[in-house]
């Protein structure tokens, strides 16, 4: 117990070795420009030589989308308006000119009527504020909508927003387009300056949704506000109208629509760069929502452009992405903040700008690697889990009947067996073949593994050399790479989608799982294969342990708090039975409370982090710091519903479901295999343990637990399954 002890202390010294970096403040005017619902290939497409200008000029990056509801134009503005996952529904659309009528009504009173607030100094209004704040009220992230608009109008700063995306549909009902005041607005709705109304936009025979942005109009109300507003956004809108014909043409008239509809924002940003001086302001170039046919394809990835003062050509990242190139539609915020000289308490995320000789070419390159991985993702995945169940299915019905005519086939499950375990190692370098076709790729991972799995067999001196192999190798690459940035993990159909957005670094649930089990079979296996070794077993285990349990949970390694924690519980119960440990109530609860000491230091040493560098957990800490324990029952809501929701759906449900029934069976029939292996692998067996342990762990603490326990019992179920399927072979 004093080692154990001992080892977390260092873990929690170590844990501080953080350099803090400082993140420079500036004050420059910001331009917010959006062009919503295109993509870089669009963009590529039309003739836009002003875009291309402040790409080149300026810092580019992808952005992910992901909000708390649907993927809606009105749903990602306001999620960036309150830099957090935000609703907005059909009440997101509007706002209005306080000066204008509503149907017969006058805005300033159906404000005043539906949100008991006053409209006095503000241009700009949403009249439906009460039903946005209620629905995010009932998210599962709380979102404050209007969270910029507080942050500078606490600092004395104003904001102006400009223009619309109001379009005719094609039974010619009035669609309005008003989702860029969610982006400035503050929490009453409100905003200081602006123009969104009708004036904005003039009438048109040459496309069908009528309206198109009046440029001559936006260029005089933005000349108007540039004395007045630190803040400027011009929402372009003829993008946004030209997306809503998708479907509604043909491919081709649809790409003209779109094209012409880029060229046409294209020459308004030119007009607006003729009035900035970017040697002393800032331009923000933002789509906030994916183009229509990216998003049925699940492409949901969106450029960003930030040119001006001050900043340089290059790839955009975050600290809370962490991967050059990408960044979070929750990272606009506090970047804006950022830009304007500002601060907040809650989050203090800076922009960072990699240098690249061809920044353009490389975002490209990065978003097709990412799609082609996204497309492969549920392919293989399906794919490997199905037949994890069909080769345990086969080993069962052979264990049952034992076909004496077909005794071969044991020899021919126990290859399948190490194909599954081998395939991993494919699935972390899934990266260098995509630029092959997808069923190539899959024909040449098989034929590799089956290679691999024969000279496994071949040379194997004993029963344990194949699976010690297979499960030292893909622990010590695992590690290695979390080490050296992780470049393997990220970019795996196994690793964490940017598309998806539930992680962007560290160690996502699906490779820890697979590095925890794969460690308890290996070390432990290991000293069964080496008796020698018996005697030095404490240190050897004990060191294995602390240096994957360490490299789970570093905030600049793994940063995986739920993996901290299953990976720390498995391994110590692990070694609390092998050291013989006596597990009397008094004892127990000795162990716990090292244990909780431990995770409470790795907690406390996060927060010592610079708060650009906080992980999960340290951000959470911080938000029950602001705004209560409520939020811990926010995030334990959130994170049970994700496992109930993916308990339901996930395919994942059904190889956990597979591994418990053969695992049941096995233990029971045939009678004596399970007590033999337990005479001739007692420390194997005490690592089969840990594995029991963890994956309950597992499932109870991760949002992803099914994800984490499935394969977390991978390496052992199927070892154990080898073990079995060994024995009987060798008894007939």
């Amino acid at each position: 117990m004093k080692r154990l002890f001992c080892l977390l202390i260092l873990s929690c010294l170590l844990f501080l070795l953080a350099v803090p970096i400082a993140a420079q403040e500036n004050n420059r005017d910001l331009v917010i420009f959006t062009i919503d619902r295109v993509s870089l290939n669009q963009i590529q497409a039309a003739e836009t030589p002003n875009l291309d200008l402040l790409m080149e000029e300026g810092a580019l990056g992808l952005m992910n989308t992901r909000t708390a509801g649907g993927l809606t134009s009105p749903n990602a503005y306001l999620t960036i308006g309150a830099g957090q996952r935000a609703v907005a529904g059909g009440a997101g659309n509007y706002s209005f000119n306080i000066d204008l009528d509503w149907q017969g009504r006058s805005v300033k009173e159906l404000y005043r009527a539906k949100t008991a607030n006053q409209p006095e100094e503000a241009e700009v209004v949403n009249i439906r504020l009460a039903e946005l704040i209620q629905q995010n009220q009932r998210s599962d992230y709380q979102a404050q909508p209007g969270f910029l608009g507080d942050q500078l109008q606490e600092a004395d700063k104003k904001i102006a927003v400009i223009g619309n995306s109001d379009y005719l549909d094609k039974s010619t009902e009035y669609n309005l387009g008003r989702e860029a005041a969610l982006l400035g607005m503050d929490s009453q709705g409100k905003i200081a300056l602006g123009d969104i109304g009708q004036q904005t936009v003039l009438n048109t025979d040459q496309y069908p949704f009528i309206f198109l942005t009046d440029h001559s109009y936006l260029l005089s109300k933005f000349k108007e506000y540039r004395s007045q507003a630190e803040l400027i956004i011009v929402e372009s809108g003829d993008t946004a109208r030209a997306d809503t014909l998708y479907g509604s043409y043909s491919p081709e008239e649809f790409n003209s629509f779109k094209l012409q509809s880029l060229e046409r924002v294209d020459n308004l940003l030119g007009k607006l760069l003729a009035e900035l001086d970017l040697e002393q302001e800032r331009i923000m170039v933002l789509t906030p929502t994916p183009a229509a046919e990216a998003r049925r394809e699940g492409q949901n990835l969106v450029p960003v452009i930030l040119a001006g003062s001050e900043i340089e050509s290059g790839l955009l990242t975050t600290s809370t992405i962490r991967r050059t190139g990408l960044i979070s539609n929750l990272d606009i915020t506090p970047v804006i903040l950022d830009l304007l000289g500002l601060s907040q308490q809650s989050v203090q995320d800076s922009i960072h700008i990699s240098s690249s000789a061809s920044p353009l070419v490389e975002l490209q390159d990065l978003e097709e690697q990412i799609k082609k991985t996204f497309s492969w993702r549920p392919i293989l995945i399906k794919s490997f889990i199905l037949s994890q169940i069909v080769v345990l299915i086969l080993a069962v019905l052979l264990v049952i009947f034992k076909p004496q005519s077909l005794l071969f086939l044991f020899n021919f499950v126990e290859h399948l067996l190490l194909i599954l375990l081998i395939i991993p190692f494919f699935f972390l370098f899934s990266s260098f073949f995509l630029g092959i076709n997808l069923y190539l790729a899959i024909a040449v991972f098989l034929v590799l593994s089956l290679i691999i799995a024969y000279l496994l067999k071949r040379l194997e001196f004993d029963n344990l050399d194949p699976l010690l192999i297979t499960a030292s190798l893909i622990s010590c690459l695992l590690i290695i790479d979390l080490w050296t940035g992780a470049r393997l993990i990220r970019s795996s159909v196994l690793g964490y989608s940017p598309i998806i957005g539930a992680r962007f670094y560290g160690l996502g649930n699906e490779f820890m799982g697979m590095l925890i089990g794969a460690v308890l079979i290996g070390s432990t296996g290991l000293i069964d294969r080496f008796p020698a070794l018996q005697k030095y077993s404490k240190y050897i285990l004990g060191s294995s342990f602390f240096l994957v349990a360490f490299t789970i949970g570093h905030p600049r390694l793994g940063a995986n708090f739920g993996g901290l924690i299953t990976s720390v519980l498995a391994f110590v119960f692990t070694y609390l039975l092998i050291i013989d440990y006596s597990f009397n109530l008094k004892s127990v609860i000795k162990a716990l409370v090292i244990i909780s000491l431990g995770i409470v230091g790795v907690i406390l040493a996060d927060l010592l982090l610079p708060t650009t560098e906080t992980t999960h957990i340290g951000q959470t800490v911080l938000l029950m710091k602001n705004e209560g324990f409520k939020e811990v029952f926010n995030i334990l809501s959130r994170k049970l519903s994700m496992n109930l929701k993916l308990l339901r759906w996930t395919i994942w449900t059904q190889v956990v479901v597979a591994f418990i029934v053969i695992l049941a069976f096995l233990f029971k029939y045939p009678l004596g295999i399970v007590k033999n292996l337990i005479q001739d692998y007692p420390y194997l067996c005490y690592g089969f343990s840990g594995v029991i342990w963890g994956s309950v762990v597992a499932m109870l603490v991760n949002d992803s637990g099914i994800v984490a326990t499935a394969t977390l019992l991978l390496f052992p179920v199927l070892s154990f399954v080898y073990l079995v399927m060994q024995r009987i072979d060798l008894a007939n």
